[in-house]
């Protein structure tokens, strides 16, 4: 059972790292290109994307444990892509709604 939470822990570190990164950056780009963020907004808007990316892959990896050998989740395939089409309907209601609101 410990080992496998640090294997989900390490999946969750990695997806962590990289989508904080990533998302981090954009949202830094467009955020910073509307208003000025000091150092300590932009290090909050970088660490609240790695624990998304975190906390959803370590769920992930810690309910469906991939094989040993690889990195999958061979079991998840209908869950992770529910869950992938829920986030991305609920992105486009938010983009949506924002964009919706701004107009006269």
């Amino acid at each position: 059972m410990l080992e496998r939470v640090a294997r989900a822990a390490r999946f969750g570190l990695r997806a962590g790292a990289w989508g904080g990164v990533c998302f981090g950056a954009i949202s830094v780009l467009v955020v910073g290109s509307r208003a000025a963020l000091t150092f300590p907004e932009m290090a909050l808007v970088f660490l609240g994307w790695f624990a998304v990316f975190f906390v959803l892959t370590f769920a992930l990896a810690y309910a469906f444990p991939p094989p040993s050998t690889r990195i999958e989740f061979p079991s998840a395939r209908k869950v992770v892509w529910l869950l992938v089409g829920l986030l991305v309907l609920a992105t486009a209601a938010l983009v949506w709604m924002a964009v919706s609101s701004q107009m006269p």
